[in-house]
């Protein structure tokens, strides 16, 4: 998948003519993750070195040839690993996607992720002691514990509700299952695909689309 488009609207000067301000660029990645990409350009067309911010790092600038310079970038993601605030985390990972693929006239900017906890049963079971420190028999007891949660990034939405779209590529659908395995360092990311419940002449066919992962 080619998102170099996300990288020039990062570096653009002109947020809404972001091909224009970029068009003398050279922007490729170094590999299908959407974490780092090189920036090529003539020396003299860097003014947009003052413009690199968050999600952008600089990692290494270089010339490998006369009047060419090169920069290696480096695109931060969400990560789970201790995260702490998950609430915080899950609105960063749907907006990661979202602003992805904004430029998608497929999704658009309609993603959003959700958190399904699972309990187990564990016996905590314990002595009972009377004042005088005599053992008077086991209570026994059951108690929930927290084993994980499987998270749903799911799309289309509008709002709280469900959409549906038309197929997406299998290369989409490879990335974000890849991406998710990154984001929360796990395999075994799979894809549902939910056809439209009631559908009629103008939605036949569309599908609403969940990436689930597990931490578990």
């Amino acid at each position: 998948m080619d998102l170099t488009y996300n990288i020039r609207k990062l570096i653009s000067p002109i947020a809404n003519e972001h091909e224009y301000a970029t068009r003398d660029l050279e922007v490729r990645a170094l590999d299908d993750l959407d974490e780092h990409y090189v920036i090529k350009m003539k020396d003299g067309d860097g003014m947009w070195l003052n413009f690199v911010k968050a999600p952008l790092w600089i990692e290494r600038v270089c010339s490998p040839e006369k009047g060419i310079i090169e920069v290696t970038v480096q695109k931060e993601y969400p990560k789970y690993q201790g995260c702490g605030d998950v609430e915080k985390f899950q609105k960063e990972v749907t907006d990661y996607f979202n602003v992805l693929f904004g430029g998608s006239s497929i999704f658009g900017t309609c993603f959003r992720i959700k958190q399904k906890p699972f309990f187990d049963k564990v016996d905590t079971s314990y002595m009972a002691y009377n004042e005088e420190g005599d053992e008077m028999g086991m209570v026994e007891r059951e108690s929930d514990a927290y084993i994980g949660s499987t998270f749903i990034l799911d799309g289309p939405t509008h709002g709280d509700e469900e959409g549906y779209t038309s197929a997406i590529s299998e290369d989409m659908k490879d990335f974000i299952l890849r991406k998710l395995e990154a984001i929360f360092n796990k395999k075994g990311a799979y894809c549902r695909e939910i056809p439209c419940k009631n559908p009629d002449s103008l939605h036949e066919g569309l599908l609403h689309y969940e990436f689930i992962i597990s931490d578990f």
